[in-house]
């Protein structure tokens, strides 16, 4: 994030799914990223709430509304439903666990046959990586998934507050590039042959006998010699309306 320059207050909604396996740290992932440290003391107490968690933050100078969605039901309409309605994603995987680093290119497999094989902005994440002594899968075969899927790759550490901010700002800057390559170019304005015909105005005469004949049945109760005066002083022109 920049910290120079002046941001354009330019509001988008940057909708994400978060999958992965059950204990690879979802859940005290979003709590450092909302930093609700403060309202929840344990996962147990934060587990149940509600699922869509916003926050607005400063990405290279842009303000960015960022929406996280942690999708736990796995049945198949649900996920469905979910995955059509989100942008992109934070693929998520322990290093303590080669399961759930397996299982990145199942939820990769499962996204693409909803999303179809455009573009798609996706990082994977692996978590826990404070815990380097008990690790199972190398920061190599982390990087090598993730080019194999034409994702972004960081490993980041939920306990320790390490890269959490950094993942997803690197997933709206995915999302951001892809918005300007999907915007369609803007085409040359050619210049018109023929020139714009001239706007036409009412003429100040005619505007004035309008308003002198309007005047003139305006009060029908007011006597007619007081309304034959005051369009006498108004002018010759105005006579032609009675």
């Amino acid at each position: 994030m920049s910290s120079t320059g002046t941001a354009r207050f330019s509001l988008r909604e940057h909708r994400i799914s978060i999958l992965s396996s059950p204990g690879s740290g979802k859940y005290t992932f979003i709590l450092r990223y909302m930093g609700y440290r403060n309202c929840w003391g344990s996962i147990d107490e934060f587990y149940p709430k509600d699922d869509i968690h916003r926050r607005q933050c400063l990405i290279d100078d842009k303000i960015a509304l960022t929406e996280l969605y942690p999708i736990r039901n796995m049945s198949p309409d649900h996920f469905s439903m979910a995955v059509e309605d989100r942008q992109g994603f934070l693929l998520m995987y322990s290093i303590t666990s080669r399961d759930s680093f397996e299982a990145i290119s199942t939820f990769h497999q499962q996204i693409r046959q909803i999303k179809g094989e455009g573009p798609l902005p996706i990082v994977v994440v692996g978590n826990k990586c404070d815990m380097a002594t008990v690790r199972e899968v190398s920061i190599k075969e982390g990087r090598d998934l993730a080019r194999s899927l034409g994702a972004g790759f960081i490993e980041t550490s939920s306990r320790n507050s390490i890269n959490i901010d950094e993942s997803v700002y690197e997933l709206v800057r995915r999302m951001r590039n892809l918005d300007e390559l999907q915007e369609p170019e803007k085409e040359n304005i050619k210049p018109r042959d023929e020139p714009d015909p001239p706007r036409t105005r009412t003429p100040r005469w005619h505007r004035r006998r309008i308003f002198s004949f309007r005047a003139a049945h305006a009060w029908p109760s007011v006597p007619g010699r007081l309304v034959r005066g005051a369009v006498r002083r108004l002018g010759r022109s105005k006579l032609m309306c009675f």
